[in-house]
């Protein structure tokens, strides 16, 4: 499957989040002990209604409307809003 485009709603298939794919880049961790940075190919989502954006990994993506949920009702829990029927977390709580 092609990699969604920058701008579009995308959903982590391994963490669940769903948001806005800001950009995909060949990212190196800052924290990286010198010497043993390297770049890794990274996705970054942002929630739809703002905040930070999470660091997926780019094959893990799927366009959110191709997973056939479209969220219908959402339960507040202690990390955030999740849809009530696929389970995925849509909206986090800030730290």
């Amino acid at each position: 499957m092609p990699e969604p485009l920058i701008g579009t709603l995308v959903r982590d298939g391994e963490s669940g989040v769903v948001g806005v794919l800001q950009d995909v880049c060949a990212f190196v961790d800052p924290a990286a002990l010198p010497g043993t940075a390297r770049p890794i190919r990274t996705a970054f989502v942002r929630p739809v209604a703002g905040g930070v954006e999470k660091a997926c990994k780019p094959e893990a993506l799927v366009p959110a409307g191709s997973f056939g949920c479209p969220h219908p009702t959402l339960e507040q829990r202690k990390d955030g809003k999740y849809c009530t029927k696929c389970n995925s977390l849509i909206y986090r709580n800030p730290l």
